[in-house]
């Protein structure tokens, strides 16, 4: 049998379970070159930076079209499309759909496109005289010449051609007075509005002694 009496031990090997005998003593300082190593050991945690989705004309949800018809109105519509057909080809990289367009609007074309598209005013049949007719039509005297020289604007909207004819002012300087409107060589019984007869003034000029 094991006897119940338990042995004791020599103070020096006895256990301290509270260990405090070892509380009032100190341990040696750590040196700071130690201390440096030990820092240099934990690996830095890199911040990410955050992801730039890229994206480019011809992408799911950015096909030319889709943006042509989507972001420009449909008078510069072929304007736009082209630019967006070369970005498109060049592979060029754009953050979102906005910067896309904004790269559009600002080539030199679809600048030139958003001018010619102003409208100037709506004739009777509904179609609308812009900017770029006056720019491309022909401003002279009315022939055969009639006793006052009046003068004509000749254009073409839509593959018809159309004459907005301007009477002299009554003094020089003074607002050109309305003519008759020509439709394929027949008269509307519409006359050239005011506005047109200053957008034509501004791009043509006055004729001589007006």
């Amino acid at each position: 049998m094991k006897s119940s009496i338990q042995r004791r031990l020599p103070d020096h090997q006895q256990i301290d379970p509270g260990n405090t005998r070892s509380k009032g003593i100190s341990l040696p300082a750590v040196p700071a070159l130690q201390r440096a190593a030990a820092a240099e050991e934990v690996p830095l945690q890199k911040k990410s930076k955050p992801v730039v989705q890229r994206v480019k004309v011809g992408d799911p949800s950015h096909s030319s079209i889709f943006l042509a018809v989507t972001h420009f109105p449909t008078d510069i519509y072929h304007t736009a499309k082209a630019v967006l057909d070369e970005l498109k080809a060049a592979g060029t990289d754009f953050t979102d759909a906005t910067a896309i367009v904004a790269a559009v609007n600002a080539d030199a074309r679809v600048v030139a496109a958003r001018a010619g598209s102003v409208e100037i005013s709506t004739l009777s049949d509904g179609k609308k005289l812009r900017q770029r007719h006056i720019d491309a039509g022909t401003w002279a005297e009315i022939t055969p010449a009639r006793d006052d020289h009046a003068y004509e604007l000749t254009t073409v909207i839509d593959e018809i051609t159309y004459k907005f004819h301007v009477h002299p002012p009554p003094f020089p300087g003074r607002d050109g007075i309305p003519g008759q409107i020509m439709k394929a060589g027949r008269m509307t019984n519409t006359q050239t509005s005011s506005a047109t007869i200053t957008a034509i003034f501004t791009k043509h000029g006055r004729p001589a002694g007006w």
